[in-house]
């Protein structure tokens, strides 16, 4: 990432064995507010993922049981955002957030589209 950072984008270590995608992206995105790709700052990029896992989940929650009370959603969508596996890899810098966190925005799109679809068929 840090070569990115400094704008080589033809470097590559081959010990690496994640996409670059998480690192170009981070470089695009620090780039311009950082002067350098320092650890700690890479680590932050990962909360961007990290915080829209919770609103997700509880979307997806909403969606698989409408008659779930606020209060149960929102507690189950916490306690899923603080499962150790998942929780404590925030504060690597590492693609594991932004894959669940991507995965989860295309389930609840896909879960929407299908309840959308749903109630169209059975009132039509």
């Amino acid at each position: 990432t840090q070569s990115y950072c400094a704008g080589n984008w033809t470097e590559w270590d081959e010990k690496i064995t994640t996409f670059p995608g998480l690192y170009a992206a981070t470089a695009l995105l620090v780039r311009g507010w950082a002067p350098g790709c320092e650890l700690p700052l890479l680590r932050t990029v990962n909360l961007i993922p990290a915080l829209a896992t919770p609103p997700l989940l509880l979307a997806q929650l909403r969606l698989l049981y409408p008659s779930l009370s606020t209060t149960d959603a929102l507690a189950n969508s916490a306690v899923l955002s603080l499962l150790p596996t998942h929780f404590f890899f925030h504060f690597l810098y590492y693609t594991d957030s932004a894959a669940t966190a991507s995965v989860l925005l295309f389930l609840v799109l896909l879960s929407q589209q299908v309840a959308s679809a749903g109630a169209q068929s059975s009132s039509g």
